[in-house]
C-alpha cells in the first residue's frame, strides 16, 4: 500500500503505467468527467470515474482484487478508507459484484487511512482495503478517480 500526495505519484515508478495515469490526469479536465468507466489502454489500464457520497464504514466490506492494482485518487471531498492484514480477514458472499473482487469482513486489526483532496493511494492485488467511508460526520460528495493497473 502507498499513500501520498497527488504531486508525488510519477515518484512511484514501481506502478505499472504510472506514466500513463500521470498524462491523462494532466491532459483531462477531471471534474468534468462524467461518472463511469474510460479505457486508457485497453483491459491493462482504465480509469473509474465516482462520484458519490462515502457512507458509515460499518456499511462497506473490505475488497480485494486477484489482477488489478487500485490507485485511487480524491480530487474533491474527504473520505476514510481502512485497510487490514489478511489474518484477520473472513470472506463474506453477502455482497456481490461481478470482476476482480473478493469481499471480506473484518472486526479487528483495522487501520483508518483519511485521503483527502489531492492525495492517493494505490491497493496492489491481494492488499485488502475498505474505500468509500464516511471520515467524522462529514457528508461532502467525494469525486475519485480509481485507475485499474493491470499487475
Amino acid at each position: 500500500m502507498i499513500y501520498d500526495s497527488l504531486k508525488n505519484l510519477k515518484r512511484y515508478t514501481n506502478i505499472p503505467n504510472v506514466t500513463e495515469i500521470v498524462q491523462f490526469i494532466e491532459k483531462t479536465d477531471v471534474l468534468s468527467l462524467p461518472k463511469g468507466d474510460i479505457q486508457i489502454k485497453g483491459d491493462d489500464l482504465y480509469v473509474k470515474v465516482l462520484k458519490y457520497k462515502p457512507q458509515d464504514a460499518s456499511k462497506n466490506y473490505f475488497e480485494t482484487h486477484r489482477d488489478y492494482i487500485d490507485v485511487q485518487i480524491v480530487f474533491e471531498g474527504v473520505e476514510l478508507m481502512q485497510v487490514v492484514q489478511p489474518q484477520y480477514l473472513t470472506v463474506t458472499n453477502e455482497f456481490k459484484l461481478d470482476g476482480d473482487f473478493v469481499f471480506y469482513k473484518a472486526t479487528e486489526g483495522i487501520s483508518d487511512l483519511v485521503v483527502a483532496k489531492n492525495e492517493f493511494a494505490v491497493f496492489f492485488a491481494e492488499e485488502a482495503h475498505k474505500p468509500g467511508c464516511q471520515y467524522k460526520n462529514n457528508d461532502c460528495e467525494v469525486l475519485k478517480l480509481v485507475f485499474k493497473v493491470k499487475k
